[in-house]
């Protein structure tokens, strides 16, 4: 990304940061993760347990 010190874009950024975006989004993609895991729980017939940290670190859910 190509910003300008004081510039508009730098600007912007700074107050979607200060805002919380990175955040939100996380929590969105996040939330978007868990609901995969749940709808392949539903496919595959099986209960869905909660996604667990190493799983958020590496994007991979466990295969039993």
């Amino acid at each position: 990304m190509v910003t300008s010190p004081g510039g508009t874009s730098a600007e912007a950024l700074y107050q979607l940061e200060r805002g919380g975006l990175r955040t939100v989004v996380s929590d969105a993609v996040w939330a978007a993760f868990e609901r995969t895991l749940r709808i392949e729980a539903t496919l595959e017939g099986r209960e869905a347990g909660p996604a667990t940290s190493s799983q958020r670190r590496s994007g991979r859910s466990p295969r039993t």
